[in-house]
């Protein structure tokens, strides 16, 4: 028999991995001086074996939006994270970021279609620049009605269909639920603002340029701003009033600042909870699944919670000694009347896609004439 000489006896195991060598034969491969360091080979491999797995386990996903934590919207993102946390048996994470933590509102569409950010809530307005169609929402009196609002936002509507198509393909961002925030109301101090004649010189906060046309078309210069900055312009005396929405006067504690809103309800909120689009398609089949479900959910409880919301906050204003007015028809036709002049400037400014939503809109409005009883639902 052929002898090697000086030949390693432990060769053999030396050539093993070593997540599989019995360590009383790495042992005695390396001797007693290489104790210690074989120990600490296998404290090393272990807990790298135990941070891959525990990464492997969980995926956070953060989402960014404008409002408290005190507000609504969270609680319906929160809810929307909870159930994501059960389906996916805690392999998706949803972390919130409140009150423009990470971004500003204005900031939330690039941040999100660039993937600086997984998920964000913003209002649909904040889109009007990429796609000047999305501020249909903000046309006065188009959806004063409720129950016109609800069919323009269910995920049926061919209005949500084309604004949600134009958001993907424009920034990257994929719709995934749509949050109804409630009525607009009009805020001051001192005295209501009922009429288009009481705007007269006045500075008044809005969120978006289409408003801003509404404001001056009926006698006052519009201010635009985020929601959040509405308390500091008002603290400050850069606005005389605000048009927002009832539930903000809450949230954002303007109650503080002035004693008087006015439910006109010209336009009805609506935010836009989205994902980016590439990492949407990184996500496992069943990842998508669990998203999608505890989105319709999330969506379910928001249209249930916007049949109550402007209720509960009129309650807390005027628990807070805010004067709470409901306009009257007549002062209702006041306004109406005085934005006559918005829906023109809406379809010169929104291009095709704006003269497909306002089709899909006049075809919405069509299927209620006729079926509901005379008299105004406001």
């Amino acid at each position: 028999m052929h002898v090697v000489e000086n030949a390693d006896p432990y060769s053999d195991v030396m050539m093993l991995p070593l997540s599989i060598v019995p360590m009383e034969k790495l042992l005695s491969a390396l001797g007693r001086t290489g104790m210690r360091l074989a120990f600490l080979l296998q404290v090393v491999f272990l807990a790298s074996a135990l941070c891959c797995s525990a990464t492997a386990a969980s995926t956070t996903i953060r989402v960014t939006l404008q409002l408290p934590a005190e507000s609504l919207l969270y609680q319906n993102l929160k809810h929307f994270g909870d159930r994501v946390a059960e389906l996916s048996h805690g392999e998706l994470n949803i972390k919130l970021f409140p009150s423009s933590e990470l971004f500003k509102a204005h900031e939330v569409p690039g941040a999100v279609g660039t993937g600086k950010i997984e998920m964000g809530a913003s209002l649909l307005l904040q889109y009007v620049e990429i796609i000047p169609a999305a501020d249909i929402f903000s046309v006065p009196f188009l959806f004063s009605d409720p129950v016109i609002f609800e069919a323009a936002t269910a995920s049926s509507s061919g209005i949500r269909g084309l604004l949600d198509e134009s958001i993907r393909n424009s920034t990257g961002a994929r719709v995934l639920w749509w949050v109804p925030y409630g009525a607009e109301a009009m805020g001051s101090k001192g005295s209501p603002l009922r009429l288009p004649f009481d705007l007269a010189g006045k500075r008044i906060r809005v969120a978006g340029s289409t408003l801003a046309e509404f404001i001056k078309a009926c006698g006052a210069a519009g201010v635009i701003s985020g929601g959040p900055e509405q308390y500091a312009l008002l603290q400050k005396g850069k606005v005389d009033g605000v048009s927002t929405s009832i539930e903000a006067f809450v949230s954002l504690s303007l109650w503080q600042l002035i004693d008087h809103a006015t439910l006109i309800r010209h336009i009805r909120k609506v935010f836009v909870v989205l994902i980016n689009d590439r990492i949407w398609q990184g996500l496992s089949e069943e990842q998508r699944s669990v998203l999608k479900k505890a989105a319709m959910e999330a969506e379910r409880s928001a249209l249930n919670q916007d049949a109550i919301l402007d209720r509960e906050a009129i309650a807390v204003l005027a628990r807070h000694g805010m004067k709470i007015s409901e306009v009257t028809p007549t002062e209702f036709d006041e306004w109406k009347a005085c934005s006559s002049p918005v829906s023109e400037i809406f379809l010169a400014k929104s291009g095709e896609t704006g003269e497909k939503v306002m089709a899909e809109y006049r075809k919405l409005l069509a299927g209620f004439i006729g079926n509901r009883p005379s008299g105004r639902s406001r």
